[in-house]
């Protein structure tokens, strides 16, 4: 990833790959532990719509979706308005919307106030040596010598975020609100909307980005 390479280790339980689909998986997996497991969706929700197209009634089994994706009052990252993972799927992203399960959306709105900068690299990354913080260091493109990322100011920690809020939800503050995604071709597809209307999700809109740091730093070390 991002010219980076990353020594897994067999021991190592968190790398587990499967042969199933993701669409069978994702069912499977929930009605195994009812309402224990949290999904956390870091990309386009093609899988996910067609888990729930597949089965919904497992794909409900899930505790809880939290997903990185959209901007609701803040400007879109691959149009004005639409964020990547939203726009490249937005048919799938309003089944997963409108699919009942609770759900928790951690937009550009509030993933836009976490990020590394090379103070940060220098003083707090770079002491930790280990694979997994020097992993982030070459696939951030960042250079030591000239105490800069590639082509870029700083890097927003994007799925991190969201890999945070579900480990603990008091990172952020979330409104209620009730959301569609505009899933007609023209200047506004994958565009989100509020809508009175639509499905109600909980939205990030704030986050301690400092706690959030620390939290993200404790993870790393404790992986290496």
């Amino acid at each position: 990833m991002g010219g980076a390479h990353i020594p897994i280790r067999e021991e190592d339980h968190f790398w587990q790959i499967s042969s199933l689909p993701a669409e069978e998986l994702l069912p499977t997996l929930a009605r195994q532990e009812p309402e224990d497991l949290t999904l956390i969706a870091t990309g386009p929700l093609t899988n996910l719509a067609l888990g729930i197209q597949r089965d919904v009634e497992g794909m409900k089994r899930f505790k809880e979706m939290v997903i990185m994706g959209g901007a609701v009052r803040a400007s879109g990252n691959i149009t004005p308005c639409a964020e990547f993972n939203l726009y490249s799927d937005p048919l799938a992203a309003q089944i997963v919307f409108e699919s009942g399960i609770p759900i928790t959306l951690v937009p550009l709105d509030v993933t836009h106030q976490v990020f590394l900068t090379p103070d940060f690299m220098e003083e707090r990354m770079k002491p930790l040596q280990n694979p997994f913080p020097n992993f982030i260091i070459q696939a951030t493109g960042y250079d030591p010598f000239t105490r800069q990322f590639r082509n870029r100011e700083r890097i927003f920690l994007h799925d991190p975020l969201a890999v945070g809020v579900a480990i603990d939800p008091t990172l952020v503050k979330t409104e209620r609100l009730s959301l569609k995604v505009e899933t007609e071709e023209g200047p506004y597809y994958g565009r989100i909307i509020e809508f009175p209307e639509g499905s109600k999700l909980n939205v990030c809109l704030n986050v301690e980005a400092e706690r959030f740091l620390d939290l993200f730093l404790s993870s790393l070390r404790e992986m290496g």
